[in-house]
């Protein structure tokens, strides 16, 4: 499975939490991104195909700054974490993170299945 020939990405109301994580922007072949609804938080990646997404693709997530959206991302103090999450960082991945990816990776196995898949856990 080339999740780099992935061309379009529904994750909308599925209570995903945490940041979105910088390796989707590594995802050449995207051409729609649908993450609204969700608890998102942080600075969107805007960079590769990332720059062409507009406001719609993140809107519903209240904690997200930073381009296509209007508001600036302004952090006075780092966010507290738990040890959990320190060191899924330490490790390159966050929590967010790695629930986005296996909703991913759910959804294309259903979909290489011919499974219809539900839309929150």
């Amino acid at each position: 499975m080339n999740l780099k020939q992935l061309e379009s990405l529904d994750l909308s109301s599925n209570h995903l939490i945490g940041k979105i994580p910088p390796q989707m922007t590594q995802l050449d072949s995207l051409s729609t991104l649908n993450l609204a609804f969700n608890h998102l938080s942080g600075k969107i990646p805007f960079e590769n195909k990332f720059v062409t997404f507009e406001a719609s693709s993140y809107r519903g997530n209240k904690e997200l700054c930073g381009p296509p959206l209007e508001n600036d991302c302004v952090f006075s103090s780092p966010p507290q974490q738990h040890e959990e999450e320190e060191e899924d960082e330490k490790q390159g991945i966050g929590t967010g993170a790695r629930h986005i990816m296996l909703r991913l990776i759910a959804a294309l196995n259903c979909a290489r299945r011919n499974f219809i898949c539900p839309n929150s856990p």
